[in-house]
């Protein structure tokens, strides 16, 4: 029997494999980068992750910020620093927000890991506040100011790419941050912006995720 978390992944990439006739159309892209950005797409958890999930609101700085657990909230069950949790970075190509399957898969997460899972809603293209830098820097912020220990860093797509990066950054900025991360969870990342590789358009037509005609 198929598990849910391979449906959602399944969804997922229908999803994305519909998206490429936009991405391969610049004049389509502008046009949908605009529409984002004069109505901006709605950030909120689903009611429907199951009634063994418990979502919570847990900002540290500007950005929203969700705990997902599969486990009640920390006045219930004692210290948040005593349970690990893994930091999530949703994909969407830098422009799109986190959608409702980001959520079923991560409330996925939380139930098989055991973890809790920090989403943050990060600033997305063209908001000035969406450069790498200040992407980055928010991050590393989630990670270092958190009461809970961060032992994963995820992300799939676009997020991948962030994941890849803050963990880049913790090891070279905060390395004592850094060797409590036990895995870096990639799905389908974004590794080469230029998409210049010879592999880059192989694992395309195989894939699917992703297009190197983005100009």
């Amino acid at each position: 029997m198929v598990s849910l978390a391979a449906r959602v992944i399944r969804l997922y990439i229908q999803w994305i494999r519909r998206s490429k006739t936009l991405f391969t159309d610049a004049c389509k892209m502008r046009e949908h980068i605009q529409a984002l950005y004069i109505r901006p797409q709605s950030f909120f958890p689903p009611q429907n992750l199951g009634p063994d999930v418990f979502v919570e609101r847990v900002d540290i700085h500007d950005w929203p910020l969700y705990r997902i657990s599969s486990s009640p909230s920390f006045s219930e069950v004692g210290d948040v620093a005593d349970r690990p949790a893994m930091l999530y970075c949703h994909g969407g190509a830098f422009i799109n927000e986190i959608l409702s399957v980001h959520y079923k898969f991560v409330a996925q997460v939380a139930r098989d890991t055991g973890l809790d899972v920090l989403v943050p809603i990060y600033p997305l293209v063209p908001r000035p506040a969406a450069t790498a830098e200040q992407v980055i820097a928010g991050l590393l912020r989630i990670i270092t100011q958190c009461k809970q220990p961060i032992v994963s860093i995820a992300g799939d797509s676009a997020g991948g790419t962030l994941a890849m990066l803050t963990m880049q950054n913790l090891i070279r900025m905060k390395p004592d941050f850094a060797s409590r991360v036990t895995s870096l969870v990639l799905i389908s990342p974004l590794l080469d912006c230029t998409m210049s590789h010879p592999e880059a358009q192989a694992r395309t037509n195989i894939m699917g995720f992703i297009t190197r005609h983005l100009n």
